[in-house]
């Protein structure tokens, strides 16, 4: 019986009659006697499917797990319950592993066997060895639809009984079909050491993960949230690729791999994904392999959403009309900034003047203005330009993912969108702005990946300049402090990203109170 075959499969026994029956199926094989081949009992093809291996020769050992493979596939219902019995009484014995299951999961025609045998496993024995129940989860994995998986791992974790490495192992599960409740707010983690515990073991055999990557909506935050388990307790070698096959199934290469994929992605959410991974300060030492994973889903999500526009489309955007997509906004934006610019200093109302506060108030001296009053006037100046080309709105402050705001957002009526941050020359993250908090607005599907980082100069001596983070020496002009932020840009997103400095400074002193100007005066000519 099938019970027989697995009691004797877990004690690496076999019955001498099992060979007779491997000698005669063989002959009526060779002799094509479908009578005979059509009457052998299910449980013989089990026989040979478990013990084929024996036979000596390939061509015979061949004929015959082809025909094995037939006869247990025959009936669905009989060879769910046959596989069901050989696996009880197997793990009854003391088996460790489920045998059959690899060679079943080969063929196409055991699909709706293992449909059947294997949540009846599962749900009989959640608590199986884990060499078993590691087995049994790819599986179950490559053939089980999601929604059956998820009633079976939440049944099992709600089951008292299923403990130790067992309960990891389908704790990982939960993790891996519903990634997104691990990363909502107010979820109840484990502590890391118990999630790390859990990795490790699901990591003594890497196909557990691959066997969730599935093209779903949660294979990138269920990547993205593996790169943040471990990502922070390994460092990429140097020596990498060289010694790839010494840390196959290593912490280090789940991470690189899980990078390597949402590089690949060009989802929606994959963007957001990488920006919060690399704003972790915990990740530093994967920055490099994130900003190029970063830079490949841009590329291939930009070419993914690319369509050849219509004629009239080209014809309007030659005329300087709506923009046709989000590069054609970013060229607009950054034309009609620069054309502002030069208007600072050339144009006769001398507009650098608006950015300044108590301007020929007496007894007052002149200050800049606040950062949001200097983006109000920006707006104000950039909206009257922005009509002609279609570009609807310049809303200030437009929310994003994770209640971050941009400054200025271009909305274009064809859905495009170009996120513009600002910042005083003062500000405290001036220098890193455009790297990081630009980032997450850039990183919106709508934005393509582009965006502009606007600061006004104002060298005022009672707003003094924050310090380089290298300790470098402070620009003496607007050209100096723009040149400086593109040089620190990362080069993945020097492409992306635009730069721009209005200088807004009194550098000719034509602020300054008539009793100032005279003090100055004064004080320069009785300098020694």
């Amino acid at each position: 019986s099938a019970a027989e075959l697995g009691d004797a499969d877990a004690r690496n026994n076999r019955y001498f009659v099992e060979d007779a029956a491997f000698a005669g199926l063989d002959i009526a094989l060779a002799r094509e006697d479908d009578a005979f081949l059509n009457a052998s009992p299910l449980v013989v093809s089990i026989s040979i499917l478990r013990r084929s291996h024996y036979v000596r020769y390939n061509k015979p050992r061949k004929h015959l797990e082809a025909w094995a493979a037939q006869r247990f596939c025959r009936n669905v219902d009989a060879a769910s319950s046959a596989l069901q019995l050989f696996w009880s009484a197997a793990l009854d014995a003391g088996a460790t592993h489920l045998a059959l299951l690899s060679t079943l999961i080969g063929l196409e025609t055991a699909t709706l066997i293992l449909q059947q045998a294997l949540p009846a496993l599962l749900r009989s024995r959640p608590g199986l060895p884990v060499y078993a129940l590691r087995q049994a989860l790819i599986a179950a994995a490559k053939q089980l639809p999601t929604e059956r998986l998820r009633e079976l791992s939440g049944e099992a974790l709600a089951n008292p009984d299923v403990k130790g490495k067992a309960r990891r192992l389908w704790g990982y599960v939960d993790f891996a079909l519903n990634p997104e409740t691990f990363d909502a707010a107010g979820a109840v983690l484990p502590s890391a050491r118990t999630i790390l515990a859990t990795l490790d073991l699901v990591l003594e055999s890497d196909d557990l993960i691959d066997a969730f990557d599935a093209e779903d909506d949660s294979l990138a935050p269920r990547r993205a949230m593996l790169i943040f388990a471990l990502g922070g307790t390994v460092s990429p070698s140097a020596d990498y690729p060289a010694a790839r096959h010494r840390r196959k199934g290593s912490r280090e290469e789940v991470v690189r791999k899980s990078i390597q994929m949402l590089g690949a992605m060009t989802g929606p959410t994959v963007g957001g994904w990488l920006a919060r991974l690399i704003a972790s300060p915990d990740l530093v030492a994967w920055h490099s392999e994130l900003r190029h994973a970063r830079f490949q889903h841009a590329r291939l999500a930009r070419d993914q959403a690319f369509t050849h526009p219509l004629p009239k489309i080209v014809r309007e955007a030659l005329a300087g009309k709506a923009p046709a997509n989000s590069a054609d906004l970013r060229a607009i934006a950054r034309e009609e900034l620069i054309r502002l610019r030069q208007e600072l200093r050339t144009s006769a109302d001398s507009p650098w003047r608006e950015y300044w506060d108590n301007i020929g108030k007496r007894g007052l001296s002149p200050t800049p203005k606040i950062e949001n009053t200097c983006r109000n006037h920006l707006i104000l100046r950039l909206s009257d330009r922005m009509q002609p080309y279609g570009i609807a709105d310049t809303p200030a402050e437009r929310r994003h993912a994770e209640e971050t705001r941009s400054d200025i957002t271009l909305l274009s009526y064809a859905g495009w969108t170009f996120p513009i941050e600002i910042k005083r020359d003062s500000n405290a993250e001036l220098w890193t702005a455009a790297a990081t908090q630009l980032q997450h607005y850039a990183s919106a599907g709508t934005a393509d990946g582009s965006g502009l980082y606007l600061v006004f100069w104002f060298d005022h001596p009672d707003s003094p300049m924050p310090v380089r983070p290298d300790g470098g020496a402070r620009p003496g002009t607007a050209a100096e402090l723009e040149a400086m932020l593109i040089a620190d840009l990362p080069d993945d997103l020097r492409t992306r990203i635009d730069i721009i400095v209005f200088d807004v400074s009194d550098r000719d002193a034509r602020l300054k109170s008539k009793a100032e100007k005279k003090t100055a005066s004064l004080k320069k000519r009785n300098s020694p």
